[in-house]
């Protein structure tokens, strides 16, 4: 019975040693790199301009904005359509979750819904009704954002913030967004994965990796020992 408890301890020891080392620093680098693997990265639009916004006779918002799409320069220009319905629905969401005096809704473009140029502005003659555009006063950023209000004789208007987020603004007097008058909107990012070849030549690290990264393992060996000398569960199980 000694012996089986002693043999199950050692592989057990043995295989925390392996995992140690496979995942230990200097030998997982060298792995990582032998071997091929996927790396993936989100991207954010920049906004430093809005250019236009549309509103159509179906209640689409068409933002047209000047920046880098997908985050990438040089700027250019992109835009963005969302229906008012949307951007209701998501409101009345936020607000379950946030103080009942708070009145600042956020919503988030989806990534299908964002497009590069803008192709929407040449359909600006059928019954498009332009939307005001203006740039937050600095002194509106952050918590008084939600006393924005359309611009005089307007219904609705897009602010831009005055710093380089990529963040618009929407505010209207209309009765159904009575209750959450100023909503910011954010694109979605967009995640690029690629792949990256492995280096089979990393592989004759791997001894000089093994050697120097072993060193530790006496250490761990000694603790693995004081514990189970001081009778932990882990191992009489």
């Amino acid at each position: 019975m000694k012996n089986s408890k002693l043999i199950l301890s050692s592989v057990k020891f043995g295989f925390i040693l392996l995992i140690l080392l496979m995942n230990s620093g200097c030998t997982s680098e060298v792995l990582y790199n032998a071997k091929g693997h996927s790396v993936s990265e989100t991207h954010y639009d920049v906004i430093n301009q809005v250019t236009a916004a549309y509103l159509t006779p179906e209640q689409d918002l068409i933002v047209c904005l000047h920046g880098f799409y997908e985050g990438k320069p040089p700027s250019q220009k992109y835009s963005f359509r969302v229906s008012i319905q949307q951007l209701i629905e998501s409101s009345a969401q936020f607000e379950k979750q946030v103080l009942q005096d708070f009145r600042v809704g956020e919503f988030t473009v989806p990534r299908n819904q964002v497009v590069f140029g803008c192709p929407y502005a040449s359909n600006e003659l059928k019954g498009w009704r332009p939307v005001k555009v203006e740039t937050i006063p600095t002194e509106l950023i952050g918590s008084r954002l939600k006393s924005l209000r359309p611009f005089p004789g307007t219904h609705e208007t897009i602010y831009k913030n005055g710093e380089t987020d990529g963040q618009v603004v929407y505010t209207s007097n209309e009765a159904t967004l009575a209750n959450t008058p100023v909503i910011q909107l954010r694109t979605a990012g967009v995640t690029i994965t690629r792949e990256e070849g492995g280096n089979p030549l990393f592989y004759l690290f791997l001894p000089v990796t093994i050697v120097v990264d072993i060193v530790a393992i006496p250490i761990i060996a000694i603790s693995f020992m004081i514990m189970c000398a001081t009778g932990n569960e882990y191992c009489r199980s």
